[in-house]
Parts: C-alpha cells; sequence; structure tokens
C-alpha cells in the first residue's frame, strides 16, 4: 500500500476547488481512496496553518463553515495522520535550500523534508516546483498522478 504525503495545496483544492477543475477533481479522488483505505496518508500539522490562515493572509480569516470542513477531513476524521514537525525537519529543510530550486520557499522544504523523514512513498502536490526525493515519488493533481497513486507497485 502506497503512504502519501498530502501537502496543504492538495486539501485546498479538494475543499475550495470548483467542480469543473480536473485538478480539483484528482484531489478529492485521492482524498476518496484514503477514505477507502486504498492507500494511507499523513499530512505535516503545519499544513493546519496554511489551510485556515484564509485567502488573504493579511486578514487571516477564515470563514467559520470551511474553517469546519477543514477540521473535519485533516483532524476530527482521522484518515489523515496529522504529523508533528520536529528539529530534524528544520534541519532538513535548511539542507534542501541547497539541493531544490530557489523558487521552493521555506514551506514546501518543510512539508518536503516531513515526507523525507516519516518514509512516504509519493509526495503529493499541486506545485511543479517541489521535486520529488529519495526514493520518494512526487505526484501532481492530474490524472497521471492520480493513476501513479492508485495502481500498486509491481
Amino acid at each position: 500500500m502506497h503512504h502519501l504525503y498530502l501537502d496543504s495545496m492538495v486539501f485546498i483544492r479538494a475543499v475550495e476547488g470548483r467542480a469543473a477543475d480536473q485538478d480539483a477533481a484528482c484531489a478529492r479522488a485521492i482524498i476518496l481512496e484514503v477514505e477507502k483505505q486504498q492507500v494511507s496518508a499523513c499530512t505535516s500539522e503545519l499544513t493546519l496553518a496554511e489551510v485556515l490562515t484564509g485567502p488573504h493572509a493579511a486578514e487571516a480569516k477564515i470563514d467559520p463553515l470551511l474553517k469546519r470542513t477543514y477540521l473535519e477531513l485533516i483532524v476530527w476524521k482521522g484518515l489523515i495522520e496529522l504529523v508533528p514537525l520536529t528539529r530534524e525537519d528544520m534541519y532538513e529543510a535548511a539542507a534542501l535550500a541547497a539541493v531544490v530550486p530557489r523558487k521552493v520557499r521555506l514551506p514546501d522544504r518543510l512539508h518536503l523534508a516531513t515526507s523525507i523523514r516519516i518514509g512516504a512513498s509519493h509526495f503529493v502536490s499541486h506545485d511543479s516546483r517541489i521535486p520529488g526525493a529519495n526514493r520518494m515519488r512526487r505526484v501532481d493533481l492530474s490524472p497521471e498522478g492520480l493513476n501513479l497513486v492508485v495502481t500498486p507497485d509491481e
């Protein structure tokens, strides 16, 4: 069974993406695979801060119904393992700055570092700038990416 690391944008696309958006549909399909226990998934506690900030960071206010939806999906259902950040993640994120493209921001490097530490088989992201690492496959929110997630390894 694949063990997925889901970055924040997977949740944002699944919850806030329009029905006609292909990437939003793929994000929802990946979460459905987790619900059906076809794959396991985790995310960092950093995801909570990112999704609960709201659409405009300066406002830092999120609609209460939207907040409840995120908390239900990420925390209360218990489907997604919520992984705390560690000091090792900080060290790894700093080291990754030397090897990943310059446009990969610190929060994204922290997601990548956490996924490395927990040994995820796949890193699922909507951000094409974030590379895979070690033996972990990078998966985007596309039909091809969804196929990688649902197809068992040979």
